[in-house]
């Protein structure tokens, strides 16, 4: 596999020995990072994507620059999840969804069902009339209110698809506002991998590397984006315990590589009586287990609503809500006032 690592311009500095990396004394760069910081106050939501759940907005920030990977048991409910996600972001601009295991039919269905809070099975068996046109209903405004793109790419290398998503962020006016590949294993090169245990380790780390990298800025070879990555967790991650980090399927370098690791998990939480987090569907608890730049060792307490394929809190959107709007004009500010100040 071909190492696709951004190439980064580097500023000539006056460290003795490292003129050719990136490097500064830290008494130079105090006032270019008190710029920042300043900057940052100024717009203090820029490039951070919400997902729709408070609890789980409180707690992490998906922005660019950054890699989340969301694991889980199988049937844990990680697409359920990140398909709640994706369509909170393709509610605020362009969003890319690529699947390497399920249909785009099968995806649809689950964000129909989610969307207007109607059962999957409504859309599935035998639909009456009332129930299709619950569900013509939910598609048009969709299809008005989502700018999503779904993507089946069973079986394509890492290399190959970096480019694709490359090409179609490219291609889109105001950027992108967010990519989950769902999963890891779908991919060419990840399930088929061979070899001793490190030889694996080292080949998953590869492709979660360059997931990773997808985040950074466009100066750096990425898209400018969060990007979320899903994955199994090991066979052997049975039993009562919560999972860790350490149990993702294959290379504990995929933790390495992300800035965040949401762990989902369906399990009775501690103090949570009947009817605590919905009136129905099994108690999970999402493990952050991961976070660079805020709280790990969270458990966020949600409640699974299974039939209709979404996660649920304290503050439950009504059918059909909407996120609030992208400030293109404010992000692009941003971005122009953090190319203007000084370097580093």
């Amino acid at each position: 596999m071909s190492d696709n690592r951004p190439q980064t311009v580097v500023r000539q500095n006056n460290v003795p020995g490292f003129q050719d990396l990136r490097a500064a004394r830290l008494c130079d760069i105090t006032e270019p990072m008190m710029a920042r910081v300043e900057l940052a106050a100024e717009f203090p939501n820029a490039g951070v994507e919400p997902t729709g759940i408070d609890e789980l907005d409180n707690v992490v920030r998906f922005q660019a620059g950054r890699m989340a990977v969301l694991g889980g048991r199988e049937g844990a409910g990680k697409s359920a999840l990140a398909l709640q996600i994706a369509r909170w972001w393709s509610g605020r601009g362009a969003t890319l969804y690529v699947l390497t295991e399920m249909s785009i039919e099968e995806v649809v269905e689950r964000i129909v069902a989610a969307t207007a809070h109607i059962p999957v099975w409504q859309i599935q068996k035998s639909p009456s009339p009332d129930q299709r046109a619950k569900v013509r209903g939910a598609l048009e405004w969709l299809a008005k209110n989502s700018n999503l793109t779904i993507v089946e790419a069973q079986g394509i290398p890492m290399d190959e698809l970096t480019l694709r998503i490359r090409d179609w962020a490219k291609s889109q006016r105001n950027g992108a506002r967010g990519v989950i590949i769902d999963n890891l294993w779908g991919l060419a090169g990840a399930s088929g991998v061979r070899g001793q245990a490190s030889e694996v380790s080292i080949a998953i780390g590869n492709i979660a590397r360059q997931v990773a990298n997808l985040s950074l800025p466009i100066a750096s070879g990425g898209i400018d984006c969060p990007v979320v990555l899903l994955h199994h967790l090991n066979r052997g991650a049975t039993g009562g315990n919560s999972p860790t980090t350490a149990t993702l399927g294959g290379s504990d370098q995929i933790g390495y590589w992300a800035s965040q690791v949401i762990l989902v998990a369906e399990e009775k939480v501690v103090g949570a009586g009947d009817g605590a987090f919905g009136s129905s569907g099994a108690t999970h608890a999402l493990h952050i287990t991961k976070n660079r730049g805020g709280r790990a060792g969270v458990s966020i307490p949600l409640s699974f609503l299974g039939e209709q394929m979404r996660f649920v809190g304290a503050g439950t959107p009504a059918p059909f809500a909407k996120p609030e709007a992208a400030d293109i004009v404010a992000e692009k500010t941003y971005r122009q006032k953090l190319a203007e100040l000084p370097s580093i």
